[in-house]
């Protein structure tokens, strides 16, 4: 082979490899981006935050694995677009918004683990916001109001009684190092007030205190409401049938409850920070609970549901949802 043939083929081996080199490294690069989730994971691992006490269940993994676990088992779905949207998309839209209200199904453990995947995407957010070049803003603690806490005589916080303590306590300990907890239950004097409403005002003997701050909304409640929640209730206790009386003195209690969460809502909030909710389906429905006491504020409603994985496609969860836009914004499915 000539010499002159001999540079030919080595000026094409080399350029023929530089072209390699570069396509392997765009490949990779694309490879290797990652989502604003998988930053997120990533980062915790290598600064090692995660959370003291006890997790939900101390067998599984630390709590940073069962995050990334939980955004890869999350559909999200939107009732509005009738659309399925990522979680990223999910989170940018949380920036335009007051107050977030979550509906849990109670006693299903997989939806307090939800919502701690969803309060520490939202605390990783918005560090990762406030940090400017090497220093870092301080960063306040979000504010949540939880249905199922109490406070005592002394102010101390507790489960309320009837609740899952297995399920809940755990909850609240990963909480308390994430968020500012609230108590979002009725005292026992603010339950019986409610409760009793109809027959102390039959007997004129006292008057519920309905201008009392954390109750003047019920006055703004259409009657329509009042009874459908009461058919509601009704609907809920059939294999143990109750009276309209008793169905309405539980609604009673039911928007006075909705009315107080909401009022404690708006006193954690201000106007650059996010206060969120977190109780029974019902209490966020926007035609039925706390939505109703904002008198639409800037409010975003998820509603948690499970989803068997064998059922889990796109078109089988769009299939078998039943929330309009007009009860609740966004249904997260938790793929089991």
């Amino acid at each position: 082979m000539s010499f002159k043939r001999r540079v030919h083929w080595l000026f094409l081996y080399y350029l023929l490899g530089g072209c390699l080199c570069v396509c392997s490294q765009t490949a990779v690069a694309a490879i290797g981006k990652k989502t604003f989730a998988q930053e997120i994971f990533e980062r915790q691992r290598f600064e090692g935050e995660s959370l003291k006490g006890k997790n939900i269940d101390e067998e599984k993994p630390a709590l940073h694995h069962l995050l990334a676990d939980n955004v890869q088992q999350l559909k999200i779905y939107d009732t509005q677009n009738d659309a399925f949207i990522s979680i990223e998309v999910w989170l940018e839209r949380t920036n335009h918004v007051q107050y977030l209200l979550i509906g849990e199904v109670h006693n299903q453990a997989s939806h307090p683990e939800q919502l701690l995947t969803i309060i520490s995407l939202l605390n990783a957010r918005t560090k990762q916001e406030t940090q400017t070049g090497q220093h870092t803003q301080a960063i306040t603690k979000i504010p949540i109001v939880l249905e199922m806490l109490e406070e005592n005589d002394l102010g101390e916080q507790r489960l309320v009684r009837g609740w899952d303590s297995a399920i809940y306590n755990p909850l609240f300990t990963n909480l308390k190092q994430q968020a500012q907890l609230i108590s979002g239950a009725l005292t026992p004097k603010q339950r019986n007030q409610l409760f009793n409403k109809q027959t102390l005002a039959k007997n004129a003997q006292t008057k519920l205190d309905s201008k009392a701050p954390i109750l003047a909304t019920l006055e703004d409640i259409p009657k329509s409401v009042y009874r459908a929640i009461d058919q509601d209730i009704i609907v809920q206790h059939g294999s143990h049938p109750i009276d309209s009386q008793l169905a309405r003195q539980m609604t009673n209690v039911q928007l006075g409850k909705d009315a107080k969460m909401a009022h404690l809502l708006q006193q954690a909030s201000s106007q650059n920070t996010l206060a969120i909710l977190y109780a029974g389906i019902y209490h966020v429905r926007k035609d039925r609970g706390v939505p109703l006491h904002l008198f639409k504020r800037s409010i975003m409603t998820v509603i948690f549901q499970n989803a068997n994985k064998h059922h889990a496609s796109y078109k089988a969860l769009r299939k078998m949802q039943d929330y309009t836009f007009e009860q609740a914004d966004y249904v997260m499915y938790l793929v089991q």
